[in-house]
């Protein structure tokens, strides 16, 4: 089972302590899974299988394009 590793734990503490998002560490932490979850399925290639993304945050995630946030910023070093 994947668990968060020491680099994205600190990461989230750092957004979270210096109040760079309202939401909780516990939300980051799940996003982070629920991200990486959406980009294994868009990186899936299997011949007449089509996946299709509803929903602002899947779309946002599934692409990347619409990367917004404190914590998001904060992976890219921006």
């Amino acid at each position: 089972m994947r668990t968060i590793t020491t680099d994205e734990r600190q990461l989230i503490l750092d957004v979270t302590g210096e109040g760079l998002t309202p939401l909780p560490a516990a939300a980051l932490e799940k996003d982070v899974f629920v991200t990486e979850v959406l980009q294994r399925l868009t990186d899936i290639d299997a011949e007449g299988i089509q996946l299709i993304f509803c929903g602002g945050t899947c779309l946002s995630k599934a692409s990347q394009e619409n990367r917004r946030g404190a914590f998001r910023e904060s992976q890219q070093g921006v």
